[in-house]
């Protein structure tokens, strides 16, 4: 992933391929252990609570 990143930070892409060598260099870690481990931590980020009466609620409208 590292190597891949390295080649994409080359001056001879452009800057679209450039920025995606960065995001690719940053995530590296992330990745390689979601593709290991199939496990993310979207679910403790992103906590939905189910209400019968009004549907989905976002834990912040819970708070408010």
């Amino acid at each position: 992933m590292l190597e891949l990143a390295a080649t994409f930070t080359d001056v001879a892409y452009g800057p679209e391929i450039r920025r995606l060598g960065r995001t690719l260099r940053k995530w590296a870690e992330p990745i390689a252990a979601w593709h290991a481990s199939r496990a993310t931590n979207g679910p403790v980020e992103a906590i939905i609570i189910w209400s019968p009466i009004s549907g989905v609620v976002d834990v912040a409208d819970e708070a408010a």
